[in-house]
């Protein structure tokens, strides 16, 4: 099976600068990749259930049985951010 995970991030509106918040800026980015990753390493290692449920259930309750199996990566994301702060706790701050 081959998937692809987009994470989209906010962008510098002037790269070309090179001033201390433009060094904060990559800081901030750089950090709030690895926020990121926590999410994503955690879907890559539950979405298998998230299909698994779909192919067990008639067409009539895979879409119930789908949002069933998601809710465990829904958690863990509330609880992740709530842990880290949405990713503050990691270095993702931006002044």
């Amino acid at each position: 099976m081959t998937y692809r995970i987009t994470v989209d991030f906010p962008q510098w509106m002037n790269p070309r600068t090179r001033t201390r918040p433009d060094r904060q800026w990559s800081a901030y980015v750089q950090a709030l990749a690895t926020h990121e990753e926590g999410h994503v390493d955690f879907v890559v290692s539950h979405y298998q259930a998230v299909a698994t449920a779909i192919k067990k259930a008639t067409c009539l309750t895979a879409d119930a049985a789908a949002n069933a199996a998601l809710q465990p990566i829904r958690q863990h994301d509330l609880d992740y951010d709530a842990a880290t702060n949405h990713g503050a706790t990691q270095g993702a701050t931006f002044p």
